[in-house]
């Protein structure tokens, strides 16, 4: 199974970065990634992922020097095989083609995979036509 993985709200608690975030102020983002922790039990998910046997991905909106300074600092980064973000893709989430292509970057199969997200845009990205299944996870999901 390929299992991909929205980055922030799933992944790692980033909700007091948001805020920097939407004026796009990059440097204090950054500053504050060290402040920044995984929700509880996500190491030890990816470790139990990994040694069933799963292909992991991280599909973000994010850009790229953010999500890699975000997985290396929590120790996440060695979980993934790839990592697709803001500028790899002409169309961003709920648009298919972040997932696809990051399907296409592991050789992955879409009827063998699955897109775990927060947001509804993460939803729309993992159900189009030939993408993967989609868990939502968070609280817009529980409706």
């Amino acid at each position: 199974m390929n299992i991909l993985f929205d980055l922030d709200q799933t992944l790692v608690d980033s909700v007091a970065l948001l805020p920097y975030r939407e004026k796009r102020q990059w440097r204090t983002v950054m500053a504050l990634i060290p402040s920044m922790t995984t929700f509880a039990g996500v190491p030890e998910m990816m470790d139990c992922l990994l040694r069933a046997g799963h292909c992991l991905g991280v599909v973000t909106s994010a850009p790229r020097m953010y999500c890699e300074a975000v997985l290396h600092h929590l120790g996440l980064a060695k979980y993934f095989t790839t990592i697709v973000c803001y500028h790899d893709t002409r169309h961003h989430k709920p648009h298919p083609e972040p997932v696809l292509f990051t399907l296409q970057q592991l050789g992955a199969d879409p009827a063998q995979s699955v897109m775990i997200g927060d947001e509804d845009r993460d939803i729309a990205a993992g159900v189009r036509p030939a993408s993967p299944r989609c868990w939502p996870l968070g609280e817009s999901h529980r409706r």
